[in-house]
């Protein structure tokens, strides 16, 4: 059936004459794609799994109503709609390649939510060693603070830990992972954000999942087994002193309760009786 088309996305922000090949827009395009039905609706592109971020943070920038939608072509078969959205972006250029401003991830055409891997790595390339400016830092933090996805909600949360639960890291994973944070040492401003952010999630209800839980007998042993292992390492010692070398001890001028003593007294005397 002909029921398909293919439509574009121009910023009202930016307007000129924007010439590319045979195609002419009195706005800069951002976006093209193909579809049928209402495909086109703006709706359909923000948050969803196989969207671009890109497209869904220049959405929130301009604002759904005010997003010019042209359909370029109508009344087509599904192949001609596909060959069509590929020359049309092939066309006007994406940004990603540092050839056009649109934000499409892929050249379009039949299976262009799949980039090949040539299209991976130049995409790579074009990200690397960008650097993100603090104004830019404050402007993607305010955005998302406006439409609501700056802090994660419960049930995101919860379906992330399951998420987490799931993921079996290889051995060459949580080497890397180790290294980068070998050495790393918090803030005080870094300690009381997260501090604070832990905070704020219990007062609003968060249960931790390990509430309630115990290890078994065979997680304990290795447990305690990790922690011997640690203890032997020379290096891991001369770490432990670097770290309260210069610090005062935290029991200092602290003293016992009568009951603490007692407490600790009733060890002792079992292993002395004991023998």
């Amino acid at each position: 059936m002909n029921n398909f088309y293919v439509y574009i996305y121009l910023d009202p922000r930016k307007p000129g004459i924007y010439r590319y090949r045979d195609f002419e827009f009195d706005f800069e395009p951002f976006y093209v794609g193909k579809g049928k039905s209402s495909r086109w609706k703006i709706e359909n592109h923000i948050d969803k799994n196989d969207n671009s971020k890109w497209l869904t943070n220049k959405i929130n920038k301009i604002g759904i109503k005010n997003i010019i939608v042209k359909k370029i072509y109508t009344l087509l078969e599904e192949l001609t709609a596909f060959n069509l959205e590929k020359e049309l972006i092939s066309s006007i250029g994406r940004k990603d390649l540092k050839l056009g401003p649109l934000i499409n991830f892929t050249d379009g055409g039949e299976g262009g939510s799949n980039p090949s891997q040539e299209t991976r790595e130049k995409r790579s390339l074009s990200l690397k060693g960008r650097l993100i400016t603090k104004e830019s830092i404050i402007k993607m933090v305010a955005t998302r603070k406006a439409n609501g996805s700056y802090k994660k909600s419960l049930e995101n949360r919860e379906k992330l830990r399951i998420a987490g639960y799931k993921r079996i890291q290889s051995e060459e994973t949580k080497r890397k992972i180790s290294k980068a944070n070998s050495g790393k040492v918090r803030s005080e401003v870094m300690k009381q954000r997260m501090s604070q952010s832990q905070k704020d999630l219990y007062k609003n209800g968060y249960i931790s999942p390990s509430l309630g839980m115990k290890h078994t007998k065979e997680f304990c042993k290795k447990i305690s087994e990790s922690a011997k292992k640690r203890c032997e390492n020379p290096d891991h010692i001369k770490f432990l002193g670097s770290l309260r070398r210069g610090k005062e001890g935290t029991f200092k001028g602290k003293k016992h309760s009568e009951e603490s003593k007692a407490k600790m007294r009733k060890p002792r005397i079992k292993k002395i009786y004991n023998g």
